[in-house]
């Protein structure tokens, strides 16, 4: 019980820049680590912290989670960027065109639609680019 006291893990720290590196440390690919990352994406005080676990998880839909949930308006902010990035650029990671195509027409914004017909993003199909001139 005392050890527990003694040798808290360092993400649960009262200083965020202790809890940012020990996300360095972290595996999203291990369960208990998944989890504490999760806590730290969506329950740190630190805008920091948030960003560098979103970063860590590196999943679309928890960004656009933050985008739409985050309590600090820079983790916000940058959620969005990263939203706008992955439906815009034809390479990125986390997203698949079939993703990509559910996103624009369900979820994005007048703006963000028309950028992507305005840019345009590779692998839309014709239905899908009649679907979003019509929005």
């Amino acid at each position: 019980m005392i050890f527990k006291r003694l040798f808290s893990p360092s993400h649960s720290s009262n200083k965020p820049e202790v809890r940012k590196s020990a996300i360095e440390k972290l595996s999203a690919d291990k369960p208990q680590d998944k989890s504490i990352l999760h806590e730290l994406a969506f329950n740190d005080s630190d805008p920091q912290v948030t960003l560098a676990a979103l970063n860590k998880l590196n999943s679309f839909a928890l960004w656009q989670k933050a985008a739409q949930s985050a309590h600090h308006e820079q983790v916000q902010r940058t959620a969005r960027q990263y939203i706008e990035n992955a439906v815009l650029t034809d390479s990125h990671s986390s997203l698949s065109e079939q993703q990509r195509s559910d996103y624009l027409i369900e979820t994005a914004t007048t703006e963000l639609a028309k950028s992507a017909l305005l840019k345009p993003v590779t692998g839309l199909s014709d239905e899908v680019i009649l679907t979003l001139l019509d929005k």
